[in-house]
């Protein structure tokens, strides 16, 4: 199966985003701090449900893309991710 045409950008902005946060307080990319693709697997499951919820018929919500953050960060560390909000409200901001 092809990767959907806006996986990598979206992807990439996910990316950022989550960087920016910084939730597992890693400070990926700074001098001492984890690397600067840290984030990638988080943004890479993140953004696949990004574009499956943005098909028609499908809806992307703020709760709904909280609750995935959540479930993702339950899955991978065992714990809540204490920025999941603010982080679904800037990529909704994204991708309207």
């Amino acid at each position: 199966m092809a990767a959907h045409p806006e996986f990598a950008e979206t992807k990439t902005k996910v990316m950022k985003i989550i960087s920016f946060w910084d939730p597992m307080k890693v400070q990926p990319g700074k001098p001492h701090g984890a690397p600067e693709d840290e984030y990638e697997p988080e943004a890479a499951r993140i953004a696949a449900y990004i574009l499956k919820h943005k098909e028609p018929g499908s809806s992307l919500t703020l709760q709904s893309l909280k609750e995935e953050i959540e479930r993702l960060w339950q899955l991978m560390y065992g714990e809540s991710c204490p920025n999941s909000l603010e982080i679904a409200q800037n990529i909704l901001q994204q991708f309207p």
